[in-house]
């Protein structure tokens, strides 16, 4: 039987569902949080059983889709809710909107691509910082934006640095990578900074 105790990937892809799960809303945090920990790691054990390694990276990237589906669902139920909530995310969707566009537009007017790609993360970091329980969100909307400016400049037939052609910009829909991997990071730093803070209170 292989042996999953002290595996270094078992505790990494442990670690960092655990450290992922801050995009929870705080209240479905405290009280699925734990459970839902426990349930990964029994995932990650029998995947390593069947197919080692890789199968416990492959329980992380599935266990992070689930995470994400679950703030959705979580946050939607929590907003239904709380008022407050759904003034904070609107003006966090309007901000993610704003600096996606501008984004997208710096983009559509020059040929260097890693400028706007910088911008994205630096954004969406700032973003999923500054509010992780949104962080899905910012990272989706300004991933967004890519697209949506791409098809309205070729459809309004804008002069641009860098024209789309006839065929739909798909390829700018790729923006999204950076932008959730950008807002995750965020989270995560936050996540990361709020526990070293706590010990240091302690």
């Amino acid at each position: 039987m292989k042996q999953f105790h002290n595996n270094f990937w078992m505790t990494f892809s442990v670690y960092v569902y655990q450290r992922l799960s801050f995009i929870l809303p705080a209240e479905f945090r405290l009280n699925y949080g734990r459970d839902m920990s426990q349930v990964f790691r029994d995932c990650c054990r029998r995947a390593y059983l069947r197919k080692g390694n890789v199968g416990v990276l492959g329980e992380l990237v599935a266990g992070t889709f689930d995470l994400l589906i679950n703030a959705v669902r979580a946050g939607i139920t929590a907003l239904i809710d709380d008022n407050r909530r759904m003034l904070v995310l609107l003006m966090i969707s309007m901000v993610g909107t704003g600096a996606g566009a501008y984004a997208a537009f710096a983009d559509l007017q020059g040929n260097e691509w890693p400028g706007p790609i910088f911008m994205v993360v630096i954004f969406t970091f700032a973003l999923g910082f500054l509010r992780p329980s949104s962080s899905w969100l910012t990272g989706l909307l300004i991933g967004l934006m890519f697209p949506v400016m791409h098809f309205v400049a070729r459809n309004k037939g804008w002069e641009i640095a860098h024209p789309t052609g006839g065929s739909s910009p798909y390829w700018a829909s790729l923006a999204l990578i950076p932008a959730l991997i950008g807002s995750t990071f965020g989270a995560v730093s936050r996540s990361v900074l709020d526990h070293i803070v706590s010990r240091f209170e302690q």
